[in-house]
């Protein structure tokens, strides 16, 4: 299951709403890319997210673009596999 599969997850959602209509960057490690396409911070946007997890976001999120390489910077959304992926990830934002 995704990580947001769990009761109490709509104050988190309407956070990252709020912040990615304000344009911020955002960025997300491991299945935190699963946390900003559940609150529609991706949509029309590249991520990737731990291999485990790729096929249940790109299922549930189809107005998302789910990729397997280790980490995805589109536009204001910087998201990673984790692991090795986000220093990859640092060191190409950077």
């Amino acid at each position: 299951a995704l990580p947001y599969d769990r009761p109490g997850t709509d104050a988190v959602d309407a956070f990252l709403r709020e912040l990615a209509s304000t344009g911020r960057l955002l960025g997300g490690v491991g299945t935190g890319a699963a946390w900003l396409a559940r609150a529609g911070a991706l949509r029309g946007h590249r991520c990737t997210l731990d291999w485990a997890h790729v096929a249940q976001l790109a299922e549930r999120h189809p107005d998302v673009v789910v990729s397997s390489h280790v980490y995805e910077i589109d536009r204001q959304r910087l998201t990673s596999a984790g692991g090795t992926g986000a220093r990859g990830l640092a060191i190409a934002w950077l």
